[in-house]
């Protein structure tokens, strides 16, 4: 009987589920492993960046070591005289300035390049043969060190407007030497030293300094007068010849010394005392300077002052300064070429009349012109503004500029005048009542104010003539951030409300707050315009608000001239102090357009008396209620 095989075989899903084990097993083994990896590369990385700091410290300690060995072999060697090389006499033998001992000439060791004995240069000396030895480096004072600027200026030509002469002067006489100095050779001529720049603050005498430094690429070195003024006693003359020393060791130079009247003023037959002795070394010295460098060595020197009248002449004499080149302040067109270099970069709106802005700042100088487009900047930053705008510059002119430079066209006069602002929600009178007194006639509608107007109002009084310059500002809620532009230099001031709108008179301690917080402890009229309307919301008896700041209230009404002349002379008499002071003529206005109801009038003025009698309100809301 045949036997049956029996084949025995594991089930399919059996088999992958042993596989699937398995690589899950690799797979975790791989994990681990890379894990491990990466634990080691770390603690290497941790190692070898602690091998690299050993090793930084390392060589640190060495460096000091061999310093201090360095300074170890200095101290027990023998000692030194400090000296300063007068000349040099032959190959082996140099003069030497050893203070206060006198000269002397000494040999030169072999390790020295006697070419590098140039004059002023300190060595040392060995203390028992007089060999010289070393070289020192240059001592210069700190304080002188830091007047040599490291940069070159980054001012050009292009940045200067107004001064065309003055740029021309200044190139032929310190551009043009220290870049063609064989022009003057071949023509035997003695380049020029020394150039004085003279004139007001603020008209470009630095920058054009710099600028020169700039396009000659010399050695900036500016120092101010008054820092060569020292407590002590042959500190500033020192300095003086170190000031020239750095000029020659770092030349072509140019070294500017501004405010030089705070040294360079002129000496008087007796001193007041050791100040003023101390002041003449350092001009003294000053002087002997000017007078030891020969000008082709392409060191000039630049001098700014506001007081040339005071400067002494042993200064101004030609071989010290050949050059005086004035500054004045710039005239129309220059001031419009200034402010349009100042706003080149600015992101002005379409339409800008510079020209205009030019023309109101007469007798502004060059920083003032600069002064002004920064603020226009400024107010159009306040506003959250990208663009400046026209308005922007005549604030600018008002905040940065006295009111009465900022006037066109103004010119010097012998009888007193005023900035009057006059302030108000729009639509109250404001320009009604300025305008009602300059022409004289009554208009129904005025184009509104954009920003400020500024209108001059004169009157005769007993005692001669007075002027208000009267500055019609607009009411305009966005125009709020930027009142205080107009408020700069303002000696009186008159609040506008309007008697019909009782919004208005609410809003009135708003404008008084804000006149109070730029102009301090100035005379302050509160006027209640339109008292000619019937309509009235304003009761007089409801008018509190002058009585707890204390301001002087009247109503008036510009179509029936009522009252119009009592808040100028009121404000006059406050500014003139006296009380007697009165018009004797004024500004001819037109017959009034309506008259005012001769009962109304009275019942106003009684109320007013009556309400003065009354305690105040705590709030001015309580009037209305």
């Amino acid at each position: 009987m045949a036997a049956v095989g029996i084949e025995t075989r594991r089930p399919e899903g059996a088999m992958e589920e042993t596989c699937n084990v398995k690589g899950a097993q690799g797979e975790g083994l791989k994990q681990y492993y890379l894990q491990h990896i990466d634990e080691l590369q770390r603690l290497l990385r941790q190692k070898t960046n602690n091998l690299n700091r050993l090793e930084a410290q390392r060589n640190d300690l060495n460096s000091r070591v061999r310093m201090l060995r360095e300074e170890l072999q200095l101290l027990q060697e023998p000692g030194s005289y400090v000296g300063e090389v007068v000349k040099v006499m032959g190959k082996n033998k140099v003069l030497v300035k050893v203070h206060p001992e006198g000269k002397y000439v000494v040999d030169i060791d072999k390790s020295i390049d006697i070419t590098k004995l140039t004059p002023s240069t300190r060595v040392a000396l060995r203390n028992d043969s007089y060999v010289l030895h070393l070289v020192l480096p240059s001592k210069v004072d700190p304080l002188v060190n830091l007047m040599k600027v490291e940069k070159v200026p980054d001012s050009t030509y292009d940045m200067i407007g107004g001064l065309d002469q003055q740029i021309k002067e200044i190139k032929e006489v310190i551009e043009l030497p220290i870049k063609h100095p064989e022009l003057f050779e071949s023509l035997g001529i003695a380049q020029p030293k020394g150039v004085l720049l003279y004139g007001p603050p603020g008209t470009g005498k630095t920058l054009l300094a710099r600028a020169v430094a700039h396009h000659t690429d010399c050695t900036f070195i500016r120092v101010s007068g008054s820092e060569l003024v020292q407590k002590y006693i042959g500190e500033g003359s020192r300095m003086v010849r170190e000031l020239f020393v750095m000029a020659r060791e770092h030349a072509p130079s140019i070294i500017f010394m501004d405010e030089i009247d705070s040294i360079g003023s002129a000496r008087m037959e007796s001193g007041s005392g050791n100040g003023d002795s101390e002041v003449q070394r350092t001009m003294l010295e000053l002087l002997n300077q000017l007078d030891g460098f020969e000008a082709s060595n392409k060191i000039k020197v630049l001098m700014a002052t506001n007081r040339i009248d005071i400067l002494d002449q042993a200064l101004l004499r030609p071989g010290r300064i050949d050059r005086k080149i004035e500054f004045p302040n710039p005239n129309e067109d220059s001031r419009c070429d200034i402010l349009k270099i100042h706003s080149r970069k600015m992101n002005l709106m379409r339409g800008i009349d510079l020209k205009k802005i030019a023309e109101k700042m007469n007798g502004a100088s060059g920083a003032e012109l600069k002064a002004v487009c920064t603020e226009a900047g400024m107010f159009a930053l306040r506003e959250r503004r990208v663009h400046v705008t026209q308005e922007d510059f005549e604030m600018a002119v008002a905040k940065c500029v006295f009111v009465f430079q900022a006037l066109p066209n103004q010119q010097t006069v012998d009888y007193p005048s005023f900035k009057l602002v006059i302030v108000g929600d729009g639509g109250t009178g404001k320009t009604t009542f300025v305008k009602r007194h300059l022409t004289g006639e009554f208009e129904k509608k005025y184009e509104p104010t954009i920003g400020v107007e500024v209108h001059p109002l004169d009157f005769f009084t007993n005692c001669g003539k007075i002027r208000f310059y009267c500055w019609d500002t607009a009411g305009q809620e966005k125009f709020g951030g930027l009142r205080d532009g107009y408020y700069i230099h303002g000696q009186c001031a008159v609040i506008m409300f309007d008697v019909t709108a009782r919004l208005t008179y609410k809003n009135v301690p708003t404008w008084h707050r804000d006149l109070c917080r730029v102009c301090e402890n100035i005379p302050i009229v509160l006027c209640g315009n339109k008292v000619d309307v019937k309509n009235r919301q304003v009761k007089a008896k409801q008018v509190t608000f002058h009585r707890k700041k204390n301001l002087q209230y009247y109503e008036i009404s510009a179509k029936s001239n009522y009252n119009f002349e009592k808040p100028f002379l009121y404000l006059a008499r406050k500014l003139a102090g006296d009380q007697n002071l009165h018009f004797v003529e004024s500004p001819a206005l037109a017959p009034p357009e309506v008259h005012i109801d001769v009962a109304e009038q009275q019942r106003n003025e009684a109320d007013l008396i009556a309400a003065a009698a009354q305690p105040l309100p705590d709030d001015d809301d309580d009037a209305f209620e």
